[in-house]
């Protein structure tokens, strides 16, 4: 399962997940969440700036090719 991070709190929150973590883990769903906005970029920089600090949502660090592929897959 794939989500987008909702960063309508000022930081990434997975509501999905939060509501359905217990079913998806039991039946062996992978789960990713995806932070791509920067308000939830800049948040986790400043919770762990040294895991986190090279995270960027700018364009040029796109990987277009890995986004069609997430698209596609969704």
């Amino acid at each position: 399962m794939v989500e987008w991070a909702n960063v309508t709190a000022g930081q990434d929150i997975d509501f999905a997940f939060a509501e359905s973590w217990e079913y998806l883990l039991r039946e062996g769903y992978a789960v990713a969440v995806v932070s791509a906005q920067n308000v939830g970029v800049d948040r986790l920089k400043t919770w762990s700036p040294e895991r986190y600090g090279t995270l960027s949502v700018a364009v040029n660090n796109v990987d277009r090719w890995a986004v069609i592929q997430l698209t596609i897959a969704a």
